[in-house]
């Protein structure tokens, strides 16, 4: 659980990350904007706490709650490569997709976004991820275009 940082080419390691009911939140993903900016989606610890939440940092060891969606547990993460101010976020709750949300203003606001319909008519289009959702699922940004974003589950 946490996130550990060293500054010395791996001898001593830090947890860096926030504490929730007094374990470290677990980070379920990890990634860079194009400024260098960090961003963690969060997974619920090993006592059901701290998922669905959204942190980032400019430095690696002091972090900003951005968004926290409720009842949520994993949370995947993407940033545009052209633009730092947009990132995107899909939430996991009980295995299934409960949102995708992004901001485009650095993590100031968020904004729902509509999930995308699998064209397999097996699978719910209330659920793209058709419950896998807790371990297969990735989004990524379009390297040309910050308002692009690919979706699996």
């Amino acid at each position: 659980e946490g996130l550990q940082r060293s500054t010395d080419g791996g001898n001593i390691w830090t947890q860096v990350m926030p504490s929730v009911s007094v374990n470290p939140v677990t980070p379920a993903d990890i990634e860079i904007a194009a400024d260098g900016e960090l961003w963690v989606g969060t997974r619920n610890n090993l006592f059901g706490f701290g998922g669905g939440r959204v942190y980032s940092s400019t430095n690696g060891t002091t972090w900003t709650l951005d968004h926290t969606h409720s009842s949520s547990n994993r949370v995947e993460l993407a940033c545009a490569p052209t633009d730092a101010d947009y990132v995107y976020a899909i939430f996991e709750s009980s295995d299934v997709v409960s949102a995708i949300k992004r901001t485009t203003n650095d993590g100031t606001n968020w904004a729902s976004l509509s999930e995308p319909n699998d064209d397999d008519t097996n699978i719910p289009s209330t659920d793209f991820s058709n419950g896998q959702a807790s371990y297969n699922l990735i989004i990524q940004v379009d390297s040309n275009d910050k308002d692009v974003a690919i979706a699996g589950g």
